[in-house]
């Protein structure tokens, strides 16, 4: 196993990785390689947002979806 040492730590980090730490019953060792396994092994999926809707003011009928379809394939 590999050691690894972390300088210059931010007092701010280091608190909320002992609070964590405590709150999972954990070492911070631990608790840090938890983290560091769940940020680089299983990085979040992000998918790409959906467009906004698109607010006309007025109900949408069959014909002005046609209209809009041909106005965008042109």
């Amino acid at each position: 196993m590999s050691a690894l040492l972390v300088k210059n730590l931010p007092s701010v980090l280091h608190r909320q990785l002992r609070a964590s730490a405590k709150a999972h019953r954990r070492s911070m060792n631990q608790e840090a390689i938890l983290l560091l396994e769940e940020a680089l092994l299983h990085p979040p999926m992000t998918s790409p947002l959906p467009p906004a809707p698109v607010h006309t003011g007025r109900p949408l009928t069959d014909a002005w979806l046609r209209a809009a379809i041909r106005k965008g394939r042109s």
